[in-house]
């Protein structure tokens, strides 16, 4: 399970949580079951506000490609598959392309921050295909 956790469903989370009641929560006594409300009020308001998908990595996948770049992909390949060619070039552009970057980068940077002295191998990832 991989769980979306981008701005506007963390923001959404953030609202729901201010507008939810917490009384149940105040007018408790008991501290146990204080903590069971609060835990089910944070699960109730999590399964409405992020969604969660079943996302399978395989091994030929790089490892720079994450679950939320691969849930995108399958979006884009899905809106390209049914004619959808203007919103799944939007998809690309927007999201996919500065997402892979960003973990394309972190990636090379763990891996020189690793490896200071081998700069074969950071070459070798660099120059890898996709």
């Amino acid at each position: 399970m991989v769980f979306d956790l981008r701005d506007s469903n963390i923001y959404r989370l953030r609202y729901y949580l201010a507008l939810c009641s917490w009384d149940n929560v105040y007018s408790c006594v008991d501290i146990n079951v204080k903590f069971q409300n609060f835990v089910n009020i944070l699960l109730i308001l999590m399964s409405q506000c992020i969604p969660a998908r079943v996302v399978r990595l395989g091994k030929r996948d790089p490892s720079f490609v994450t679950a939320l770049v691969r849930t995108l992909l399958n979006r884009r390949r899905t809106l390209r598959r049914s004619g959808r060619l203007t919103d799944a070039n939007a998809l690309a552009e927007k999201n996919i392309i500065i997402l892979l970057a960003k973990c394309r980068q972190s990636h090379l940077m763990m891996l020189l921050l690793s490896l200071p002295g081998i700069s074969r191998k950071l070459w070798a990832t660099t120059f890898t295909k996709f």
